[in-house]
């Protein structure tokens, strides 16, 4: 069976299928009629950089449909049900003005082609490259469409493009994010230049390639988008680049070095500079550029390069750089991190923000004496009510054998009657504002992200909610424990309540956040937003609002674009294995923070500034559920997968199964007890590839302590 391509790629249903009998398949614009059409697909890093995509041993599309060659295929298919949708328009509509078409084309025409170079180069036979020949394809579709139908195009030659958000595997790419890596000391064998170079004809020679920062290139698109010039000789093709020239290993030095972003020169030629076997972009070229685009490239190389990696920095570490980070100053200085910091609505105590990039809230006041106050503690037990009719505490007297390690902390408004009230065994500490005066982030600050709160020999907050639950340190000092598993080398047997059951061999695990969880109640579907939304609204008592609505709109449509199997790329649209977008029913009655790993850190903030985002009062175990199934969605990204053609291949948005779970218990019966072993779901991996986990006690454990 022939895959299904082109700009729509998935099988017809229903209308569609009515409409393709009566002779009206999909039409771009008859679908979103559009003023403006931008194409961007086909574009690649290009100089070989892609060769051991199937360049070779995939040469046709419809033979296995993993290579390149399948989405270079797509690529021209698109691009001619475009081009052919606007000659329809044009016939039909004549008197009005047609969409402006915008595709993008690559430098590779003039010397990766396989046709007679020009220019300076003029008589020699360039080279045959898939990329350099594919974007030859489209603009010889752009020039036969304008010739045969009137439709007018611009065509844009791109060169080496380098800059924030560059696709992940590609050598420019790679290069900051080993830069990032390597000042953090977290390189590894995954960064190592010998094999990077490898990838890209001539870079491991260090042959000079023109670079164009992605800035400029996105306010060049904006500006042809506008273009009306004269085609009277055939569409518009315009080539746009810089005249900076750089090796990928001088790029990699001055990124490497700090002191290198600092310079205001750069290696730059005038005229024709010449890059392997092809050309750069001349004078006239940057000439034709001011005159009919108002466009040149603007970006100092330095510049560019402290943008890309700032924005690798961000990727990395988009709430702060972890204390335990041996990032050099100088090094985060010369990047200036400007692209780090989309949380800058977050509370300064949260802990979650960039150099000093947040805003205060009623915690700050706090701080100093929280902190204080648990200097000498281990552990912390703690809970949070700044209800301004408060009148009574639930919570239990201090009584175990592991007392001395526990500070108990209760965060009170200073509205509540308690305010003035002693207690000989918790410190209670007072809040300038109540429920009703300050915000959802500052409301849900100490039960979601209390690393500021608390002094530096903590290691774990146990937060609980007086009113649900009491929690004594006894208990506490146990579920804390049972964070960190000791490994299985071999099938044991192990009898609990008189029964008997078997547990699988696994490694040592270690949990950075403990909460309890249901099983999925009966009728409602892991996949549903709405459903999980209803049992956490149903907990609180919490109403339903027109931002609650939205919330639950926006969980729900992210869980359908995952599931859908319609925006998966064509050559997998026909998988009929279903993806999931699990959410877990959590009840956060009770929460443990490990408060020593960067990786803890990293899932409290995101978590933390999701439910902040949304700011729905009693929301946050929603929160928490889009959170924990986005990363459940994100291992599941990228990852290589063994297929019967290649064990190579890299699927291009999901890898359409489920994972098999990691907290697998064998039993000699079909039951399955969540409380013989926590249950854990895998949230990060440590810096040495080791997996890290949130762990869940079953509610039925838990739930003891709540009647």
């Amino acid at each position: 069976q022939v895959p299904i391509f082109g700009i729509a790629p998935h099988p017809k249903l229903e209308n569609e299928l009515r409409l393709e009998r009566i002779g009206r398949e999909f039409d771009i614009i008859d679908r979103f009629n559009p003023t403006h059409i931008v194409h961007l697909m086909g574009f690649e890093e290009g100089r070989g950089e892609n060769s051991d995509f199937g360049d070779i041993n995939d040469v046709s599309p419809y033979s296995g449909g993993h290579g390149s060659m399948m989405r270079r295929y797509q690529n021209l298919v698109s691009m001619d049900q475009i081009l052919a949708s606007i000659a329809r328009f044009k016939r039909d509509q004549g008197s009005k003005v047609q969409p402006q078409l915008v595709y993008v084309s690559s430098s590779e025409v003039e010397d990766q082609s396989g046709v007679t170079l020009v220019g300076k180069m003029k008589g020699k036979l360039g080279k045959a490259s898939a990329y350099g020949s594919c974007s030859l394809l489209k603009e010889v579709l752009a020039s036969y469409y304008h010739r045969h139908h009137g439709v007018e195009s611009v065509g844009i030659r791109l060169s080496t493009i380098y800059g924030p958000f560059a696709r992940p595997g590609s050598l420019v790419h790679d290069l900051a994010e080993r830069t990032v890596h390597s000042a953090a000391g977290k390189n590894g064998d995954r960064g190592a230049l010998d094999t990077i170079w490898k990838r890209r004809e001539g870079a491991e020679v260090g042959v000079l390639e023109q670079i164009t920062y992605v800035g400029d290139l996105a306010q060049a698109f904006v500006t042809a988008m506008q273009f009306r010039g004269d085609r009277t000789h055939g569409p518009a093709l315009i080539q746009l680049g810089s005249k900076d020239a750089i090796s990928m290993k001088e790029l990699e030095r001055r990124m490497s070095e700090p002191d290198q972003l600092k310079e205001e020169t750069s290696e730059t030629s005038k005229g024709w500079i010449p890059i392997l076997n092809g050309l750069s972009i001349s004078d006239s070229d940057m000439e034709r550029n001011l005159h009919f685009l108002g466009w040149w490239h603007a970006t100092e190389i330095q510049d560019g390069l402290r943008s890309m990696l700032d924005w690798q920095i961000m990727k990395a570490y988009p709430f702060a750089k972890p204390n335990s980070l041996p990032i050099t100053k100088e090094f985060m200085d010369a990047s200036q991190a400007s692209y780090v910091g989309f949380s800058t609505t977050l509370p300064c105590a949260s802990g979650c923000s960039w150099h000093g990039k947040c805003t205060s809230s009623v915690w700050d006041a706090v701080i100093e004496e929280s902190r204080a106050a648990t200097a000498n503690c281990k552990y912390v037990l703690y809970t949070v009510d700044l209800s301004s009719d408060l009148v009574e505490l639930k919570v239990n007297s201090a009584s175990s054998k592991g007392e001395k390690d526990f500070c108990h902390i209760v965060f009170i408004s200073s509205t509540s009657v308690l305010a003035d009230q002693g207690n000989s065994q918790w410190t209670i500490i007072t809040i300038n504002g109540n429920e009703s005066t300050v915000t959802e982030a500052e409301l849900s600050l100490a039960k979601l992200s209390p690393s500021m709160l608390f002094g530096d020999k903590v290691t774990h907050a146990f937060y609980f909610n007086h009113r649900k639950l009491k929690v004594g340190t006894d208990n506490a000092k146990i579920a804390i424990q049972m964070m960190n598993m000791k490994s299985v080398k071999t099938k044991t047997r192990t009898i609990l309540r008189d029964r008997k059951f078997w547990l699988l061999p696994r490694s040592k695990r270690h949990s950075i956040m403990s909460t309890s969880r249901l099983a999925t109640p009966k009728g409602h579907g892991i996949n549903s937003a709405s459903e999980n939304a209803r049992f956490v609204m149903s907990n609180f008592d919490v109403k339903m609002t027109e931002q609650v609505q939205k919330q639950i709109q926006f969980y729900q449509h992210a869980s359908h674009l995952v599931r859908n199997s319609l925006l998966r790329s064509p050559n997998y649209a026909g998988n009929l294995i279903e993806n999931h977008f699990p959410f877990e029913y959590i009840r956060s009655n009770w929460l443990i923070h490990y408060l020593k790993s960067d990786e803890g850190h990293q899932l409290r903030c995101e978590i933390y500034e999701e439910h902040a985002t949304w700011g729905n009062q009693n929301m946050e175990d929603f929160s928490m559920a889009f959170v924990l199934a986005k990363r459940k969605v994100m291992t599941q990204l990228g990852n290589k997968v063994e297929t019967p053609d290649s064990p190579l291949d890299w699927y291009p948005l999901l890898v359409p199964k489920e994972t098999k779970e990691m907290d697998e218990i064998v039993a000699e019966g079909p039951e399955y007890l969540e409380y013989l072993d926590p249950s854990r779901k895998s949230v990060a991996k440590s810096p040495k590839g080791s997996e890290i986990f949130i762990s869940f006690l079953a509610h039925e454990l838990t739930s003891k302590n709540e009647k």
